[in-house]
C-alpha cells in the first residue's frame, strides 16, 4: 500500500503484525539507547487507550469533551480515506494525543473480555478503539469498541504505538 503522507496512519494491518511492528521497534530503539529498560513500546491496553482518549475525565465522550464536533476529527467519509496525523488539532486529547477518534481503528493489547490478559499467542478477539474515517458519530466516541480476529485487517484498521512500563509476562 502507498501512502500519501510520511505521518499517515499504516492501515490493513492485522493485530500480529501490529505487535511484530511494536516489538521490532522497542528493540531497534533499544539497542540504539533510545529506551531504557525500565520502559517498553508496545500496543496499548484498552484502558491505556481510554485514558490517552479521555484524560481520565468520564465526562469526555470525546477527546475534546461532551459534545459532538465534526470539525475534530476525520470520520463519515469526510475525505474518503485516513488523513495524516495532524490535520484535526481540534480534536487533541486532554493528555495531548492526536487522533484518537475517527481515521482508523486502532488495535489494543488485550482481549477486549480480559483486561489484564496480554498473552501474544492464541486466537482470542482483541479490541480495535476510536472508530474510523468511515465509521459514523455513535461509533467515534471515546467508549466504542469493536472486537475482531486477530487476522483481521481492512482499510480503517491501524495501531498506536505505546510508550509505557513494562507488562509481566510480556
Amino acid at each position: 500500500m502507498h501512502w500519501r503522507e510520511a505521518n499517515a496512519p499504516r492501515e490493513g494491518v492485522a493485530w500480529p503484525e501490529a505487535v511484530a511492528f511494536c516489538r521490532w521497534l522497542d528493540t531497534r530503539l533499544r539497542n540504539q539507547g533510545h529506551v531504557v529498560s525500565d520502559r517498553q513500546l508496545r500496543l496499548p491496553t484498552e484502558l491505556e487507550w481510554q485514558q490517552a482518549a479521555t484524560g481520565g475525565d468520564p465526562e469526555h465522550t470525546h477527546p475534546w469533551g461532551p459534545d459532538w464536533a465534526a470539525h475534530a476529527l476525520n470520520a463519515e467519509g469526510t475525505i474518503g480515506r485516513t488523513s495524516a496525523v495532524g490535520i484535526y488539532q481540534q480534536g487533541v486529547s486532554p493528555v495531548g494525543a492526536l487522533d484518537m477518534v475517527g481515521n482508523c481503528w486502532e488495535w489494543c493489547l488485550n482481549p477486549h473480555d480480559d483486561p489484564t490478559a496480554f498473552a501474544l499467542e492464541g486466537d482470542d478477539k482483541r479490541a480495535l478503539r476510536g472508530g474510523s474515517w468511515i465509521t459514523d458519530q455513535v461509533n467515534c466516541r471515546a467508549a466504542c469498541c469493536l472486537i475482531a480476529a486477530p487476522g483481521y485487517r481492512n482499510d480503517d484498521v491501524g495501531f498506536r504505538v505505546c510508550l509505557s512500563s513494562p507488562i509481566a509476562g510480556y
